[in-house]
C-alpha cells in the first residue's frame, strides 16, 4: 500500500513538474496531438504526394516533441515560438491534404491557443489568435467541402478566444498558488529559482553585476518553542512586510526560500554596493530580533548554483560568528 501511494505521488509530481515547465510541456502537448492525428490517418486515403508530405510532417512533429521532452530547457525560449508557428503550418497542411476531415482537425488549433494562454502573456494570446484565424481562413477558403466559411471561421475564433481567456484566468490562479508563500505573501522557493535563473542568464549575456543575499532568522526555533508558533508566524510576516517596500525597482527580488530563510536577489549590484542593500534589510528587522546575512556576488565564472552556495555558506559563517559574540554586519562569500 505504501509503495502504491509512493508510485502515485511520483507520477503526480512528475506531471506537476512537467506542466510547470513550458519548455518541456510543449513536447507533451505535441506528442498527444501526434497520437491523436495518427489514430485518424489509417481511415483515410491519401494521394502519393500528400502521403509523402504527411509522413515528413508527422516525423518532424514526433522528433520535435521528443526533443522538447528530453532537453527542452536547453533550447532558448524564443524557439518556442518557432515550434508553435511550425505546428500551425503543419496543422493547416494536414487539414488541406486530408480529404473531408478539416472540421475534425479544428481542435488542434485550440491546442495551440490553450498552450499559449497557459504559458504566455495575453498579448501573445491575441497574436496567436490572429495567426490561427489566418491559417484556418486559408483552410476554409480552399476547401472543396461545401460550408458556410465565414460562420465557421467566426465560430472557431470565438471558441478559441473564450477558451484562451478562461485558460489565462486559471493559469494566473495556478501560477500565483505555485509561486507565492501563503503565509508571508512573498515569492516562494520555486519562484526564487525561476527568477534567479532569468537574472543569471541576463548577467551572463550582458556581463552585468549580480549579487545574492541569503538571510536566516536567528534563534527562530526558540521563538516557536517559547512564544508559540503564532509568534513565529507573526515574525515571518513582520519581516516580509518590512522588506517588501525595500525592493528596488529594476529587478530586485525577495522571497521566502525555506522555513526561516529568505533570499534577496540584487541585479546590477556588485560586492561593494551589496553592503548598502544589507544595511537597509538589517535596519528593517523588528526590535529585539536579529538575522544573519550572507552575500555573494557573481565573479563572471561561477555557476548559479555556486553563487547561491557561496551566499548560503557566508550566511552560516555570519551565524557562527554571532554565536561567538562577533557581531559582523554580514559575510561576503568567496
Amino acid at each position: 500500500m505504501v509503495g502504491s501511494r509512493f508510485s502515485r505521488h511520483g507520477v503526480f509530481s512528475a506531471v506537476h513538474d512537467l506542466l510547470l515547465t513550458r519548455e518541456r510541456s510543449i513536447g507533451a502537448f505535441t506528442l498527444l496531438a501526434f497520437f491523436g492525428v495518427l489514430s485518424v490517418i489509417p481511415s483515410k486515403r491519401y494521394a502519393d504526394g500528400a502521403l509523402a508530405i504527411l509522413s515528413v510532417g508527422m516525423s518532424i512533429v514526433f522528433l520535435q516533441s521528443v526533443a522538447r521532452l528530453a532537453v527542452g530547457e536547453r533550447f532558448p525560449r524564443w524557439t518556442l515560438h518557432l515550434d508553435l508557428i511550425l505546428d500551425i503550418i503543419l496543422i493547416t497542411t494536414l487539414c488541406l491534404i486530408t480529404p473531408g476531415v478539416e472540421i475534425q482537425f479544428e481542435f488542434l488549433y485550440l491546442w495551440i491557443i490553450f498552450y499559449v494562454a497557459l504559458y504566455f502573456s495575453p498579448r501573445f494570446l491575441f497574436a496567436y489568435l490572429g495567426l490561427v484565424g489566418a491559417a484556418y481562413a486559408i483552410v476554409a477558403l480552399t476547401s472543396r467541402t461545401p460550408r458556410h466559411d465565414f460562420e465557421i471561421l467566426l465560430s472557431m475564433l470565438g471558441t478559441a478566444l473564450v477558451f484562451g481567456i478562461i485558460t489565462v484566468g486559471l493559469a494566473s490562479l495556478l501560477r500565483e498558488a505555485s509561486e507565492y508563500d501563503s503565509l508571508t505573501k512573498l515569492a516562494n522557493r520555486r519562484a526564487w529559482e525561476k527568477r534567479s535563473e532569468a537574472e543569471f542568464e541576463r548577467a551572463v549575456r550582458t556581463s552585468a553585476p549580480l549579487s545574492m543575499v541569503v538571510i536566516d532568522i536567528d534563534d527562530f526555533k526558540l521563538v516557536n518553542d517559547r512564544e508559540g508558533h503564532h509568534a513565529g508566524d507573526a515574525l515571518l510576516c513582520s519581516l516580509a512586510d518590512s522588506w517588501r517596500p525595500l525592493v528596488r525597482t529594476g529587478g530586485d527580488f525577495v522571497a521566502r526560500i525555506g522555513g526561516d530563510e529568505f533570499g534577496y536577489l540584487a541585479p546590477g549590484v556588485d560586492e561593494v554596493t551589496i553592503q548598502n542593500v544589507i544595511d537597509r534589510l538589517r535596519a528593517a528587522v523588528p526590535a529585539g530580533r536579529s538575522c544573519s546575512f550572507g552575500a555573494a556576488s557573481w565573479d563572471g565564472v561561477s555557476t548559479l548554483g555556486e553563487l547561491f552556495r557561496n551566499a548560503d555558506e557566508a550566511m552560516y559563517r555570519a551565524k557562527r560568528e554571532r554565536k561567538l559574540g562577533r557581531d559582523n554586519p554580514f559575510h561576503l562569500g568567496d
